[in-house]
């Protein structure tokens, strides 16, 4: 009975963190600072998805609780983007 419980558990958990936009690690864009996820918050509040980040502020390390909306991914350009 326990294994059954468990499974369904860890499906369930499993399931919720397939909708994650960012993943733990990930860099990202908060404000004008480059910022790494470090946790994922499933339907925070109202059915929002929240991230601890941390990013680094005049050489003093934050940590802070954002919404999705106010993150965005860091973009890559490549120099042939640049060139053309």
């Amino acid at each position: 009975m326990d294994k059954i419980i468990k499974k369904i558990l860890l499906y369930g958990l499993l399931r919720r963190f397939d909708d994650m936009r960012y993943v733990p690690g990930q860099r990202v864009n908060y404000k004008n600072y480059s910022a790494q996820i470090v946790f994922y918050y499933p339907s925070y509040k109202k059915g929002k998805d929240a991230y601890t980040i941390k990013f680094f502020k005049d050489g003093t390390e934050f940590h802070r609780l954002c919404v999705e909306e106010e993150l965005s991914e860091e973009m890559q350009i490549q120099f042939d983007d640049i060139l053309k």
